[in-house]
């Protein structure tokens, strides 16, 4: 997955310790995240967006540091379709 700055626009989430991050690309269920903190491979990045009930879970494939960021490479986890719909909608 790129890490390409051109999407419409980027879906900020809040991670369980209140530090926010945001969703840089996704296709409903590959996506890319950029954290402040790393994840491992295998772990889950959890956090929630405002406007959605649900959780987001994202199961990590790939960490890399750009920046002060770590984007964060993975698969959604227990995604509801109004999750689904919320990121399809601000990732066209």
């Amino acid at each position: 997955m790129t890490h390409d700055s051109s999407s419409d626009e980027k879906i900020n989430f809040t991670l369980p310790d209140g530090q926010p991050a945001h969703i840089e690309s996704s296709d409903g269920d590959k996506t890319t995240v950029a954290c402040p903190v790393p994840s491992p491979p295998g772990s889950l990045v959890r956090g929630r967006i405002e406007t959605v009930a649900c959780e987001l879970q994202l199961k990590v494939r790939n960490c890399k540091k750009k920046g002060e960021l770590f984007y964060i490479d993975g698969r959604l986890q227990n995604a509801t379709r109004e999750l689904k719909a919320h990121i399809q909608k601000h990732m066209k």
